[in-house]
């Protein structure tokens, strides 16, 4: 490949003449992290201060053509400084000080007038957020930022694709659901082996967000209808399940491999990671042991967590169902039905699913809305002077008896009836009447000026 390697310019007369190339490799080989990283093998040996883990000391982490120094204080930090500076110096090497900066990690507080370095006379400057390996990181290792920017991300990518494809009704909706995973997990998710072990509302906002666009709900749909609707579980639940992956196959790896060190070191003193395995270990696991002795019966414990957790917030999300004093409607239903199976190929159209979970929802923009705290809620079309909710739209109110008639063969619709048909019993039926009712009661209290 680079035995007769030649280059050729292009100018403002044409191509040149062929030059050979004696130095240097071709851009994106995959030799050039590698034989930077044997030209730099020796830098390790040079530092001489660190941070201590346990019985190790780390001085460096090394990825490609990043260099990472750490030290537990400012003045080991500036002795490492100096020792990679002379090491630069007499190997011929570069550094880029526009793009090198200093984090200094702690719980809070502002910096020492003395917490200053730097390289070569000019000071290294100190960020309070910088992107290492495509994480982006911050004093108090907190992954709000490295999520929002994620989060965004993963929207922009849903946004491209939205029209063409999760909108349309000729794509399946396990389709549409696989079509947002693989942009989910591509991009949000980024990272989770890391930060999974832990909920974040950022990340369940996507899910939520993409639900809710999809079906045409208002934005303060409950987040476990929305759940128990679709069949979907949390994000979090995914994460989780990537997190243990990967804890496990760290702690398979050598004993002097620096990420078995540190998961070693977690384990040991029981933080971050490590202390939320307990507490979820506790509230869905207590049977379980988190005995990491022995990794094969630790991996059997986490599949049992992970299990219990998911199924465990499934149950969280009907009890919130169950004992909710302002969705009563939906208390009463099938939880099963699942107006807005995501998880199988529906033979549902979309439209049809999209009116029947707002019915089952509550979530139709009557003058009763069970989240709200408007003074009047009696039906603007009757004069029974009744609230008007779901039940009392599709089923009593007397303006729409004529529809019913049509649609329903009765003008009048008992609650079991209702729910029956909430339940699955001819959803087609029940949007029709519900989207040519809703677009009368639109028109009359237009034209009247009803409230």
């Amino acid at each position: 490949m680079y035995s007769r390697s030649l280059s050729y310019v292009w100018t403002l007369d044409g191509l040149s003449d062929s030059f050979p190339v004696t130095c240097g490799v071709r851009q994106g080989c995959l030799l050039s992290p590698l034989l930077f990283s044997i030209y730099i093998n020796d830098l390790v040996d040079e530092l001489r201060k660190g941070i201590r883990i346990n019985d190790s000391i780390c001085k460096i982490l090394m990825y490609a053509d990043d260099l990472v120094l750490v030290a537990n204080s400012a003045h080991n930090l500036q002795i490492n400084i100096s020792i990679l500076d002379e090491y630069c110096a007499i190997w011929g090497l570069t550094l880029n000080l526009d793009k090198s900066k200093i984090m200094v990690f702690r719980n809070g507080g502002s910096l020492k007038s003395s917490e200053r370095w730097h390289y070569r006379g000019e000071e290294i400057e100190v960020v309070n957020s910088y992107k290492y390996l495509g994480v982006t990181l911050t004093p108090r290792l907190s992954f709000q930022a490295h999520l929002k920017e994620k989060a965004s991300g993963a929207k922009f990518a849903l946004n491209v694709i939205w029209k063409s494809v999760i909108s349309s009704n000729s794509v399946p909706a396990a389709a549409k659901t696989r079509i947002f995973n693989s942009v989910m997990r591509a991009i949000l998710c980024y990272a989770s082996p890391v930060w999974g072990f832990d909920e974040y509302e950022i990340v369940e906002r996507l899910l939520r967000l993409f639900v809710k666009k999809l079906y045409f709900l208002p934005s303060y749909t409950p987040s476990y209808m929305i759940h128990l609707e679709t069949g979907l579980d949390p994000i979090s639940c995914y994460t989780l399940g990537l997190h243990f992956k990967y804890v496990v196959n760290v702690l398979k790896m050598p004993q002097d491999r620096l990420p078995r060190i540190l998961a070693n070191e977690v384990i040991r003193t029981k933080i971050f990671w490590y202390a939320k395995w307990e507490t979820l270990a506790a509230e869905y696991a207590p049977e379980i042991s988190l005995d990491w002795s022995n990794v094969t019966d630790l991996e059997h414990s986490l599949r049992v967590l992970l299990t219990n957790v998911i199924a465990g917030r499934r149950d969280e999300m009907v009890a919130r169902a169950n004992n909710s004093s302002r969705y009563t409607l939906y208390r009463e239903l099938d939880y099963g039905a699942r107006s807005g199976n995501l998880l199988a190929n529906s033979s549902v159209d979309l439209s049809i699913s999209r009116w029947v979970m707002k019915l089952r929802c509550e979530l139709l923009a009557l003058n009763y809305r069970p989240y709200g705290t408007e003074d009047r809620d009696q039906c603007s079309l009757c004069n029974l002077q009744v609230r008007e909710d779901t039940y009392h739209f599709v089923c009593i109110c007397p303006i729409l008896k004529c529809m019913r008639i049509s649609v329903f063969g009765s003008d009048v619709l008992t609650r079991e009836v209702f729910i029956n048909f909430l339940n699955g019993d001819s959803w087609p039926k029940l949007a029709h009447f519900t989207r040519v009712a809703w677009k009368y009661r639109g028109e009359l209290v237009a034209e009247f000026n009803f409230c």
